[in-house]
């Protein structure tokens, strides 16, 4: 039955069955940034989004590549793409987290699962793979998580969340307002889990402190 429903329907005859085995694209196509005003933002001011487009003639996908606030750039990818430089990105459509700028139900957003130089070297790594830590580069897992609301307090500092431990975290925050979401999806690195409490043992002072 799963057959004759593929072929007169003309789907794929492997169907994904959960989030993670969503059907990918591979795109190959020069790395377009366009600026945007965040104007939906409540509250916002000097507020930018900066969108990263992929568009190969055919087909177009926009992808929220960084933040500008007051003139401070804040890059979500830990890599550096060159305008106009032809890369291959390999993009999932998904259920938007939230922690993406919109918000909805019932309809996917196009997210980048791995990025290449189109003249790399054959056995060249991958310039992102979303499901590699960057510090660590190991393979990391896809976890269900709550969702934790409020205004949330950090003892590390942003570079030692970069350097150190990007992904030990196993929450998402959700923002002030609470809102219907209790759980979410992120990758998570067991090396970064382990360095983050390596870091708190030895911060333990600094950590008690800052109550």
């Amino acid at each position: 039955m799963k057959l004759l429903l593929a072929l007169a329907f003309g789907l794929p005859l492997t169907m994904p069955s959960c989030l993670d085995r969503a059907p990918t694209v591979t795109v190959t196509a020069p790395a377009t940034f366009e600026k945007r005003e965040a104007g939906a933002i409540i509250g916002a001011h000097d507020f930018f989004e900066i969108y990263l487009r992929v568009f190969d003639g055919t087909r177009g996908y926009d992808i929220l590549w960084a933040i500008e606030v007051g003139g401070r750039t804040t890059t979500l990818f830990p890599i550096e793409l060159t305008p106009g430089k032809d890369y291959s990105f390999t993009l999932v459509q998904e259920q938007p987290s939230v922690q993406d700028s919109v918000v909805g139900h019932g309809f996917k957003l196009p997210h980048i699962v791995r990025i290449e130089d189109v003249y790399k070297r054959w056995d060249a790594p991958p310039l992102y793979d979303r499901t590699i830590c960057e510090v660590h580069h190991c393979k990391m897992q896809r976890e269900l998580v709550p969702v934790t609301y409020g205004l949330l307090g950090y003892l590390y500092t942003p570079e030692e969340l970069k350097t150190l431990f990007p992904h030990h975290q196993e929450f998402v925050a959700g923002g002030c307002i609470v809102g219907e979401r209790k759980t979410d999806r992120l990758f998570t690195c067991p090396k970064c889990k382990v360095t983050y409490a390596n870091w708190v043992k030895i911060n333990a002072r600094r950590a008690y402190s800052a109550k």
